[in-house]
């Protein structure tokens, strides 16, 4: 299937593993070339080599923690410019979800909500200056 988004840029959180790697996998297959954050510095750049490698497209990592200022920053100097962005961090801690205080859940939705906050921020002032409609996923990672 086509989907009409070749050529086009993605910013992929917490694309080390996981449903950001799977996510980074399926753009990829679409020809989309990608920035991939993830916390784990050596796993992100063997992802980004290996999707590099099976997919052709070009694939920059940006190590760092994207739930911080500085790692939004980071992120957002090595793809200034995404038509896509995909939000794959933060979330609830790890562990049984039945055990999880109301406190944890809540603190987990509130930094959530921050990343989610400065993200479509960014999303909607591109948009105005290029006139670009972005596509904005947001998932929740449960910690990983």
């Amino acid at each position: 299937m086509d989907l009409g988004i070749r050529g086009r840029a993605a910013l992929v959180c917490g694309a080390s593993k996981g449903l950001g790697r799977a996510c980074a996998e399926a753009l990829a297959a679409e020809g989309v070339s990608l920035t991939i954050t993830g916390r784990d510095a050596a796993a992100l750049e063997e992802a980004a080599a290996s999707i590099e490698r099976r997919h052709g497209v070009s694939v920059r990592a940006s190590p760092g923690d994207i739930t911080t200022e500085s790692g939004r920053a980071a992120a957002l100097t090595t793809c200034p410019a995404p038509d896509i962005l995909i939000n794959n961090a933060g979330g609830p801690p790890l562990g049984d979800w039945r055990s999880f205080t109301q406190e944890e859940w809540l603190a987990a939705r509130k930094e959530l909500l921050k990343k989610e906050k400065e993200f479509t921020r960014l999303r909607d002032e591109l948009s105005r200056v290029d006139g670009v409609t972005r596509v904005t996923a947001w998932f929740d990672s449960s910690g990983s």
